[in-house]
């Protein structure tokens, strides 16, 4: 394909309460079939979005693990390659190997990491409700720090792996859960999950079984768990069911947005609730607005020694001025929250940053000059 290719894992067993050697034991897995197929890989746990110095521009290096496959020349000359530069030093012990491949000595203390993180990672989804909002909020996590691990390794393009069934039950999901305006953003690839098994049992491909939130669980946990149930029946007495879901969604296309201020904080997509005073979505919004009238009122908050006085508003986050920034979708998802202030810390910034350039827009406005 002429580019430098890379896999990432990604380890999301706090989100399912897996032990911490469950987890280790899921890793090293991971590592050692990626040893076999001569990728280098790189793990990362779901936590590290909880952690307050996550997304940022320096390239650092992964939390959890990373193991590369050395270049037998480069071993010959006694120095190694590292990000694409060729670095003159010694070259390191050997380290300690485990059924072949290299583990570094502060493995498992690196797949234990974050203690902190977890815990508030733990929280969050505790304080969601359904297990459909959980869903989004872990895709939504996992997005952000796939395209974080891309920047910092200097990557243009990610690829999931993501075959037609899934992406199938994704577009379907999606829009009974209010997301129509992103299902063009789920279509691509052609393989069917049935080809993809047969694919890796002809060829001896290895895999490892990740276990989610709804693995073994009633086919109605979740919205997209029943959806899935739903189109793989209908798949297997009908083989054209995931082709015809998958035509009528490539047919959709993506809208170019000018600038980030048109994007949702959380996924990403395009911001779809820039509607008319008549919509459907205005009328949900003001029938929600009167239901809870009366419990939006509150004692003032003071920022300074307590005692009311200056009546400032703290630093928290308001529900409210968070929802203006999000997508229909994740709006569902965020009104499932018991605490907003829960959210990701890089979220809440970029959602205070947002907010803040709006009331300052909006101060300002007189003396703006009009976009011809």
């Amino acid at each position: 394909m002429g580019c430098r290719m890379k896999v990432f894992g990604l380890d999301e067993g706090a989100a399912i309460d897996m032990s911490a050697e469950e987890r280790l034991d899921s890793c090293q897995k991971i590592l050692q079939v990626m040893a076999k197929s001569g990728f280098p890989c790189h793990i990362r746990s779901l936590e590290e979005a909880m952690d307050s110095s996550f997304i940022t521009t320096d390239s650092s290096k992964d939390s959890l693990a990373s193991t590369e496959l050395p270049d037998l020349d480069e071993q010959s000359q006694g120095h190694r390659s590292n990000n694409g530069l060729d670095t003159d030093r010694p070259q390191p012990a050997e380290k300690p190997k485990t059924n072949g491949l290299p583990i570094d000595k502060d493995f498992k203390e690196k797949c234990i990491h974050y203690d902190e993180s977890e815990i508030k990672l733990k929280e969050l989804l505790k304080s969601l409700k359904s297990v459909t909002a959980k869903e989004d909020l872990i895709k939504s996590l996992r997005y952000n720090i796939l395209i974080d691990t891309a920047r910092k390794h200097s990557h243009t393009k990610v690829m999931t792996g993501d075959c037609s069934t899934r992406l199938s039950v994704r577009l379907l999901s999606d829009i009974s859960q209010g997301k129509g305006a992103h299902v063009a953003m789920e279509t691509n690839l052609d393989f069917s999950s049935k080809e993809v098994t047969l694919h890796n049992v002809l060829n001896d491909v290895e895999s490892v079984f990740i276990p989610t939130l709804t693995t073994k669980a009633p086919q109605n946990t979740s919205i997209e768990h029943l959806t899935e149930s739903f189109i793989t029946g209908l798949q297997a007495d009908y083989g054209s069911t995931v082709m015809n879901i998958m035509r009528t969604g490539e047919k959709l296309n993506t809208e170019i947005l000018d600038s980030t201020e048109q994007q949702c904080i959380i996924c990403h997509a395009p911001l779809d609730t820039s509607t008319g005073i008549a919509s459907a979505l205005n009328a949900v919004e003001f029938s929600q607005k009167i239901s809870r009238k009366n419990d939006d009122k509150s004692s003032p908050e003071c920022c300074g020694e307590g005692d009311g006085s200056c009546n400032t508003k703290s630093g928290r986050l308001n529900k409210e001025e968070a929802l203006s920034t999000l997508c229909y979708g994740c709006r569902l998802m965020v009104k499932d929250l018991s605490d907003v202030n829960k959210l990701p810390e890089y979220i809440q910034r970029d959602i205070t940053n947002r907010v803040n350039r709006s009331k300052m827009k909006a101060d300002i406005q007189d003396y703006l000059l009009a976009d011809d």
